[in-house]
């Protein structure tokens, strides 16, 4: 279960344009431009907690665990699709 997000952060995450949705529980739904651009940026072996530090997602604010769970997942899938392809 996530961790609960405070109201002044749920106003910011909806204003982000790096998120597409948040939900009441503390979901966060990135944007697939987002997804995209931190894969780019992460494969220039630039830090994930900066990658995401620059469009407004500190991790006072989201919490380190969502970057660690966001970065695995998108690891994952992409790795996945590359081995498709």
């Amino acid at each position: 279960m996530p961790r609960e997000l405070s109201e002044e952060a749920f106003r910011i995450l909806h204003k982000s344009p790096a998120v597409k949705n948040v939900t009441e529980s503390g979901c966060i739904y990135h944007t697939t431009e987002f997804r995209d651009h931190f894969l780019k940026e992460y494969a220039k072996c630039h830090k994930t907690t900066k990658i995401f530090r620059d469009v407004g997602l500190t991790p006072e604010l989201i919490g380190r665990k969502r970057i660690e769970r966001s970065t695995a997942r998108w690891l994952e899938r992409a790795k996945k699709q590359e081995e498709q392809h």
